[in-house]
């Protein structure tokens, strides 16, 4: 669509236009009819989610984390259980009042408000003087059912006071970011200026400590989660280590791992110890062996005494206690830190001392007795018998004691095994506990973090939780500027625009002929002029129009008769459509009467019709005839009597031959066959479909002249494309408008 067609729409249906924003004018003011100014009462709140401090201090800005901060914010304002605790303190606070003033309610307001809440349940829920009280018995009566009069004034669209406490009404709290900081700026309207103070007061208030009580109550359930399973992990860590230290007691453990290292050593020296005993014993065995050969030799009775036997079994006796003391206090197996060691010393040292102090007394008797039995210095070799003696008594103890400790090393040997084999018995046992308290330890020092770490997180939230009033409620004393004109506008220009559309809409979906252009292409043919459709009022300022348009229909027929091989007189024009009442009859006579003004004579032939046709002009005349159609008109031919009367076809040079319309109707073949020009009449205003495009089809294969068509009753304007700019007067302005719309912007005069 262009600009000039855009124009000219606006032109074709302004009084329909202007209709449509009246209407709507009219009905905005009906709506506005009753309407109250609303006044507005503003806070502003400092929240810190932004860039408020943090003991964690993390200087880094999360602005998606910040987002969701605000947008939670706002919808717990918008969340129905925070509408419904405004609404209920409210009117907690009015109820308990034992008088309302002017400023708080107005009066008109005040009479409704009285006569809200029966007396009887007044009386029940209302305590004097105490807003809370009252608030927690409405709040009670309130969730007690569904049916209740307080449950009404908060949902009913019908409750008298539904623009104060109704819970929709207060969807007009609203809170918003200002800008990107962390202030909010929260805003509430209504048309009562105390009801909206007191409102967003209580607003205020109940926020305030909704979003406090849920950050809260978030941190508590994460703080005593972490708290409860710190306990649990502490007492598995406590029962793990008493489990350990009970397996320690048990087994006389202090420290394993020393213990096992002081033990391994002992083994080591023990060890070397063992067969260090094994070759003195055996070089005391050698000693004895050769003492005793010598002192065979030269004093054999000394092996027959009794005595001396008896003192050598007490002195092995005796070394054998000696040995077994040293070297168990030599190799002990447990630590001298061992409980036991300390008290058992003193006795140890004890009898040791004792045992040495026998085996000095059994040495010197043997060594008497022996003296005793050889009175003789020298033997008879000359050899010192004394030494010899006291050789062998050496070599004597000498091997009683290595005997001795070989026997308690062998006895030792046994107990360092059995203790090798407990400790690694009580090893594995350890090494499970200690792994089973390192992960339980572990655990428990996670969760201690955890739990630090929720802690920091609660006193965090707590403390960006305390929001700061920057700007409290005030009392709105003016209301709102009326936006009754503004919506007066709006509306007004609503039904404009809307009306506009749907006839730009019908415009675009508009499937008739309506324009040359669109009938050239549906029809293939060259449409050789058209006739606007004209009112009564019309035709004097648009005879001029009519008579350009008929003139150049009238011109294209004798170009085509002139054009033609043979100007064969009389020249046959037919006049066809596809559809009844197209308009054939008028075109053809309207076009008739100009070529008869121009001196050529026209002979308009047409069907006789039932309906009277009501032409806009006279176009009576003698050789305008009609015909009754004939049931055999196919085989009819133009100078039959029964079609052309008394005149002579020969007197004319132009016929117009009007058939019926081609679709339902049987067609003149022969006289078809013989014309020389067909013109196909087409209305503006109707739909071209299959049916008319298969009737143009058949009339085409049945002729051999050319056709051409003509639009008929389309809109003036339309026929720009055929006849030039349209002759009519038109004002200054109005030329001014089409030149813009034409984008012709200068203009030269020739």
């Amino acid at each position: 669509m262009t600009l000039l067609s855009f124009i000219r729409l606006l032109v074709y249906h302004y009084k329909l236009l202007m209709i449509a924003s009246i209407f709507s004018v009219v009905m905005v003011l009906l709506f506005m009819k009753d309407n109250e100014r609303n006044y507005v009462t503003t806070t502003t709140i400092y929240t810190g989610f932004a860039s408020g401090y943090s003991i964690k201090n993390n200087k880094k800005i999360d602005y998606y984390t910040t987002k969701i901060k605000f947008d939670n914010f706002f919808e717990s304002i918008k969340s129905r259980t925070t509408r419904e605790e405004i609404i209920l303190k409210t009117l907690g606070f009015y109820l308990s009042q034992e008088e309302i003033f002017e400023r708080d309610m107005s009066t008109k307001n005040q009479r409704e408000f009285a006569d809200l809440i029966p007396k009887e349940l007044k009386s029940k829920l209302v305590v004097i003087n105490n807003e809370d009280q009252t608030y927690k018995n409405l709040s009670r009566y309130y969730r007690s059912n569904f049916d209740n009069e307080i449950y009404y004034i908060l949902n009913s669209k019908y409750s008298p006071l539904k623009n104060f406490f109704g819970l929709k009404q207060l969807l007009s709290l609203e809170g918003n970011q200002e800008g990107a900081s962390d202030r909010v700026l929260i805003s509430y309207k209504a048309t009562d200026s105390g009801i909206c103070f007191h409102t967003t007061r209580i607003a205020l208030e109940v926020i305030m400590d909704k979003v406090k009580t849920i950050k809260s109550a978030e941190s508590n359930d994460v703080v005593n989660y972490f708290l409860d399973e710190s306990k649990k992990a502490h007492l598995k860590l406590e029962k793990a280590e008493s489990d350990l230290a009970a397996l320690m007691n048990k087994n006389n453990v202090i420290n394993y791992y020393e213990q096992t290292k002081f033990i391994a050593a002992r083994k080591e020296d023990f060890n070397v110890a063992y067969h260090g005993e094994k070759l003195k014993l055996a070089a005391a065995q050698a000693a004895e062996r050769e003492s005793a050969l010598i002192m065979n030799k030269n004093g054999e009775l000394i092996s027959q005494k009794k005595e001396l036997m008896f003192l050598r079994e007490k002195l092995s006796v005796i070394t054998s206690k000696i040995a077994q003391i040293e070297v168990r206090e030599s190799y002990r197996m447990d630590s001298i830190n061992s409980p036991e060691y300390s008290d058992s010393i003193i006795n140890r040292n004890n009898e040791l001392v004792k045992y040495k102090i026998e085996l000095n007394d059994l040495q010197k008797k043997m060594k008497q007795k022996i003296e005793s039995l050889y009175f003789k210095s020298h033997t008879a070799a000359g050899i010192n018998f004394d030494k010899i003696a006291s050789a062998w008594l050496e070599a004597v103890i000498d091997v009683e004691e290595y005997t001795a400790r070989i026997e308690q090393y062998i006895l030792f040997k046994k107990e360092f095994e059995d203790t090798y084999s407990r400790y690694a018995n009580i090893g594995s046992k350890i090494k499970q506990l200690e792994r089973k308290i390192s992960v339980l330890e572990q655990d428990y020092l996670g969760l201690l973090a955890n739990v630090t770490e929720s802690k920091l997180t609660k006193q965090n939230i707590e403390m960006s939780s305390k929001f700061k009033i920057i700007d409290p409620p005030f009392y709105p004393v003016n209301a709102e500027k009326s936006k009754k004109m503004l919506f007066t506008i709006f509306g007004g220009l609503a039904g404009l625009i809307i009306t506009l559309s749907i006839f730009i809409t019908l415009e675009y979906i508009d499937d008739t002929i309506k324009t040359p252009e669109r009938a050239k292409e549906l029809t293939k043919l060259h449409i050789a002029g058209g006739l606007p459709l004209l009112v009564s009022k019309e035709i004097q300022e648009f005879r001029t129009l009519y008579s350009r348009l008929i003139n150049q229909i009238s011109t294209h027929i004798n170009y085509t008769y002139f054009t033609s091989k043979e100007k064969i007189s009389p020249f046959i024009v037919v006049f066809f459509s596809t559809r009844k009442r197209e308009g054939k009859s008028q075109l053809s006579q309207l076009i008739a009467r100009d070529m008869r003004i121009a001196g050529e004579p026209t002979l308009v032939i047409s069907p006789k019709s039932d309906k009277k046709e009501n032409y806009l002009l006279s176009h009576t005349d003698k050789d305008n005839i009609e015909y009754q159609v004939p049931d055999n008109i196919c085989d009819i031919k133009l100078n039959d009597v029964e079609i052309i009367g008394e005149n002579k076809l020969k007197n004319y040079r132009y016929i117009f031959f009007e058939i019926p319309a081609i679709i339902g109707s049987d067609l003149p073949i022969q006289i078809l066959r013989n014309a020389h020009l067909s013109l196909l009449i087409l209305k503006s205003n109707r739909i071209w479909n299959k049916a008319d495009c298969m009737g143009l089809e058949t009339y085409s294969k049945i002729i051999t002249h050319p056709i051409s068509g003509i639009l008929n009753g389309a809109h003036s304007d339309n026929l720009e494309s055929i006849i030039g700019e349209i002759p009519k007067k038109r004002s200054w302005l109005r030329k001014k408008i089409k030149r813009f719309a034409k984008l012709q912007f200068k203009s030269k005069q020739f």
